[in-house]
């Protein structure tokens, strides 16, 4: 039986070296820091981009995502920020442009049939939508410029006119995004003026925000979509264990992870460089279909 097993093992080592030398590496990851036992979030990051290397192209499939994980996010943001990663629930503060009082409303009430009065006491809707758009672009400007400053120092092309249509087009991607989640809740609570504010209602508002997702570069859709899904999974997951009803699931996160290195050893050659180069130690040379695809999109 000792014999059979070990061949049955060099066998599995011979037809999946990438996916055993992933899972492996991830243990031994686990055993030398096991403080990633309890990084869920990394977790479902690295899950989130081995997923997109096995699924096949869907049309609008980031968009969709996008729709889905704002509904998780928003209504969380509103009506469960502890079920949000720290970072990124300050990330939402900042840019919501929400002060504490109504921040405060919108979680302990709930008798509130319109957010109108909470979110723009005293200014008309239309009003409110417009200049909140403008107020946010200058916030979203501020964010988005270092990331395309040091995107420009890395790319081939240094192309200064790429890098100021697309700092302008991310800012209003962001600015969009924002405007769309309150301008949803306005007019949902006008069509249905009964109904109070609960995270089921903000869930099946929520996701309108997401089509702002439409006016990004659509090599950028993907990644836009990949990030908000790893926060909207992660909150589910917070969600669904803060129940006492539902006990915790033992070993989730070291299972994910494993699970996804195993695919992304696999399918390394699909990852960025920068992301195979650093977190993987791949040292894959690009092609040069690769490399000619890689300077097409940075010049899109």
């Amino acid at each position: 039986p000792f014999v059979r097993l070990l061949g049955l093992l060099k066998a599995l080592v011979y037809r999946f070296p990438c996916q055993i030398s992933g899972a492996i590496g991830g243990l031994a990851g686990l055993a030398l820091d096991p403080s990633l036992a309890e990084s869920q979030l990394f977790a479902i990051w690295l899950m989130v981009r081995a997923v997109r290397c096995v699924t096949p192209h869907i049309p609008f499939a980031s968009t969709v995502a996008m729709c889905i994980s704002s509904s998780q996010i928003l209504s969380s943001y509103m009506r469960a920020p502890k079920h949000l990663d720290g970072s990124y629930l300050r990330f939402l503060k900042i840019h919501g442009g929400q002060g504490k009082e109504a921040l405060h409303a919108l979680l302990t009430r709930n008798d509130v049939l319109r957010l109108c009065p909470i979110i723009h006491p005293g200014q008309s809707c239309p009003s409110y939508w417009v200049s909140f758009f403008f107020e946010e672009f200058r916030r979203a400007v501020r964010v988005y410029a270092p990331l395309y400053v040091v995107f420009f120092l890395f790319s081939r092309s240094k192309n200064v006119s790429f890098l100021v249509q697309n700092l302008m087009r991310s800012s209003a991607f962001l600015s969009l995004y924002c405007t769309l989640a309150w301008a949803s809740g306005c007019v949902f609570h006008r069509i249905f003026p009964n109904t109070p504010m609960s995270r089921m209602t903000l869930f099946l508002h929520a996701w309108v925000s997401g089509l702002a997702t439409v006016i990004e570069r659509k090599n950028r859709r993907a990644e836009l979509a990949a990030y908000c899904v790893t926060y909207s999974l992660d909150s589910a997951m917070k969600t669904i264990t803060a129940s006492d009803k539902i006990p915790d699931i033992p070993y989730f996160t070291p299972f994910i992870l494993c699970t996804a290195l195993a695919i992304l050893v696999r399918h390394r050659k699909q990852q960025p460089w920068i992301f195979s180069h650093f977190m993987i130690g791949d040292e894959h040379p690009l092609s040069k279909k690769k490399q000619k695809e890689e300077i097409e999109d940075e010049s899109r």
